[in-house]
Order: C-alpha cells, then structure tokens, then sequence
C-alpha cells in the first residue's frame, strides 16, 4: 500500500471525524499526525510523474463560495458555496515514488504556520518570532558556545 492523505471536505467529512477518532488500546490517537507542506522531489522524478503519470492523477472537488458579478453587473459575495474547484495537489504524486520517506517531528519544535497578517490572533509573523524565540530559549542552553 502506498502512502496516502486523508482530505478535508464536505463528502467525506463524518467518514473523516469517525476514523480520526479511532485508538489503540492504550487510547492513544491512532492518526495524529499533519502534513506541514515540506516536499522534496528531485526533477527527474517530477518529469517522469509528467510523462507517465499526468492520466492516472485525479482531481479533487472543493465546493466554493466565488465571488461574481449578477446580472445588473453588482459585485456579490455569496454566503454559501455555488461553484466548484477542481484542484490536483503535490501530494498527490506521493504513490509514483518508488522512494518515500516520513519525519515525524514534534510540531511545536518544527513548524509555526504563517497564514495571517500582522494583528490576527494567530499565525502571524509576531507569533512565528515569539515561536522561534522560545525555541532558541530552550535550545541556548543544551548546546555550549563561545562569542569570538
């Protein structure tokens, strides 16, 4: 079996939440783990996964609010989805790869998402250097240098 994601969108929403829920018999979550976007792929790999492969890669369905002009040419944001997306996602190529390679990192050591601008609540570019700052806190001490 090939390594695969789990997507997040309305079809498969209850299936999705059901099996997220699933434990061991310790109670520990048996899927716990995120994708935070780092991929590494060499271009002969992509180049192959273009020529041989385009056919076989599927798109995703992502209902969308898009926004649209009405037919007395008002702007309209629309409160719910009335269109589609069709996406195709880098991951999506994972199962080509005749090497593929996982690291497990402790999220709060290894990534500080930045989706906001300057004065959200959260990931922003002020808690990303507060996030790094606590870090080099933790790390100053367990790593002796000298100041030349």
């Amino acid at each position: 079996m090939y390594p695969f994601l789990l997507f997040y969108s309305f079809f498969y929403f209850i299936f999705i939440l059901s099996f997220l829920k699933q434990t061991d018999e310790k109670g520990t979550l048996l899927y716990n783990a995120g994708n935070i976007a780092n991929h590494f792929f060499t271009v002969p790999f992509l180049e192959n996964v273009v020529a041989k492969h385009l056919d076989d890669l599927e798109f995703h369905v992502a209902e969308k609010k898009i926004k649209c002009v009405d037919d007395s040419g008002h702007a309209v944001d629309p409160a719910k989805p009335n269109g589609i997306k069709m996406e195709m996602f880098v991951f999506d190529v994972f199962r080509f790869s005749p090497q593929f390679s996982v690291l497990l990192v402790h999220r709060d050591e290894d990534f500080s998402p930045l989706k906001n601008a300057p004065g959200a609540k959260e990931c922003t570019p002020d808690t990303c250097r507060q996030d790094v700052s606590f870090l080099l806190i933790f790390f100053f001490p367990l790593f002796p240098f000298v100041v030349v």
